[in-house]
């Protein structure tokens, strides 16, 4: 972590600048929205959404990412479809593998799909893209025998996944 703080005259307060990654929101074409972020537990890092009606109500936190003691998730991601559902995209770091990216879905009621899987190890800051009809696309940087390679992998809205592409 890195910590700034400067005031003059009394006691500095601090401001985090997180190394697990800025919080991410989509808003849908009704104004539904969902917010996802990283925030450190006991001995675990977990990834965390919530959502928001266009009319303001906001619905029950829920844990996207693993919950397991040890594990570390980071740079969340959300997009969202028309039908108000939200897929994510993280990385999770665990005892044994060093930062996969993986994927689940929310249904416009609020059901968590599984999470899978979408790439290899050594996988970092995954972006993605849904359409209308909930299809995805992720992108990701994963480390290659000798330079930084960019990978992507898409998602049918029905959850069968695509082979992992190199860019």
């Amino acid at each position: 972590r890195q910590t700034v703080a400067s005031v003059p005259d009394g006691p500095e307060p601090e401001l985090w600048v997180d190394e697990f990654g800025a919080p991410d929101v989509a808003v849908d074409a009704d104004g539904d929205a969902v917010v996802t972020w990283v925030q450190e537990g006991v001995n675990k890092i977990i990834a965390k959404a919530r959502a928001r009606t266009r009319g303001g109500a906001l619905r029950p936190t829920q844990v996207i990412s693993s919950n397991t003691e040890g594990a570390e998730a980071a740079n969340a991601r959300v997009d969202m479809g028309a039908s108000s559902g939200a897929v994510f995209a993280w990385e999770q770091t665990t005892a044994t593998v060093v930062s996969k990216i993986q994927t689940r879905t929310r249904s416009a009621t609020g059901a968590l799909g599984q999470v899978r899987t979408l790439s290899g190890a050594e996988a970092t800051l995954p972006q993605l893209a849904v359409d209308d009809d909930g299809d995805a696309v992720f992108a990701w940087q994963r480390k290659g025998p000798a330079v930084i390679q960019v990978e992507a992998r898409a998602r049918a809205a029905a959850g069968p996944l695509g082979p992992v592409q190199l860019l």
